[in-house]
């Protein structure tokens, strides 16, 4: 699976958000997308998953505008996990993982036995098979955000998008959050792009970064290479040391202030 974004542009009336962003990603990485408030992130995941349409340039995978792609064949290749998600409705947690089914299969016929093994499954994975049974909106924070991972994974995606999936969590719940992430996408091969303001997160978990600045990506690599004390001083207005870190075998990032 090859994911590439080809210098998509998108406006908001006469204003500008994202101004010719180019990329390519593909199968087992994990992606995060940094930058301050406003600087495009969102708008740049909605390009990606054809919630928006690029006003120039296109987003195809191995090779397919994802614009052209029917709805059901698009939601065969990519799940979307977004940062606001209405769970009002008491469903249960197996009643609400088994809705990632609804994208790719005729609505309401009775699940197949190979549908139910890939339930049972996206429930292990996310550690979510304990509490089946209860409902979604007894869950706490960290909790409902699995299972919103497992309902994506029923959709069995090539490519799963995050947006800010660790806003709101405790610090246990972020890395265990981050930690399963990364674990799924080696497992299953996936494509995992996320947006995140958290710059110490995607420092310690995400393979590849990229770095937006008012629209634009301004930073693109190997974590250790974009995640620097000068990138954030420069685009974050924040001082900071960034070193590696035995301990994790990877970034430790230290904020000392603003700038």
């Amino acid at each position: 699976m090859h994911l590439v974004i080809d210098n998509v542009r998108f406006a908001y009336q006469s204003s500008d958000v994202l101004k010719n962003v180019s990329f390519e990603a593909s199968a087992g990485e994990v992606i995060g997308i940094l930058g301050k408030n406003g600087c495009g992130k969102t708008t740049l995941m909605k390009c990606i998953n054809a919630h928006l349409a690029p006003h120039s340039g296109c987003v195809t995978i191995d090779g397919n505008d994802v614009s052209k792609m029917t709805k059901k064949k698009l939601a065969g290749s990519m799940a979307v996990v977004a940062q606001h998600v209405n769970m009002s409705f008491p469903f249960t947690v197996l009643e609400t993982v088994m809705m990632g089914l609804y994208p790719t299969s005729e609505w309401l016929r009775p699940p197949t036995e190979e549908e139910m093994i890939r339930i049972s499954e996206a429930m292990i994975s996310t550690g979510v098979t304990e509490f089946a049974e209860r409902p979604v909106t007894e869950l706490s924070g960290g909790e409902r955000q699995r299972v919103l991972i497992a309902r994506a994974l029923v959709q069995d995606p090539k490519i799963f998008l995050l947006d800010e999936p660790t806003l709101h969590l405790d610090i246990n719940h972020q890395f265990n959050l981050m930690e399963m992430v990364n674990r799924l996408a080696r497992e299953k091969n996936m494509l995992v792009i996320i947006v995140t303001h958290d710059i110490a997160l995607a420092a310690r978990y995400c393979d590849r970064v990229m770095l937006m600045e008012k629209g634009e990506i301004v930073g693109s690599g190997d974590a250790k290479d974009v995640i620097t004390s000068e990138n954030l001083l420069k685009v974050f207005s924040v001082r900071a040391d960034v070193s590696y870190d035995e301990r994790i075998n990877g970034l430790n990032v230290m904020f000392i202030g603003r700038k």
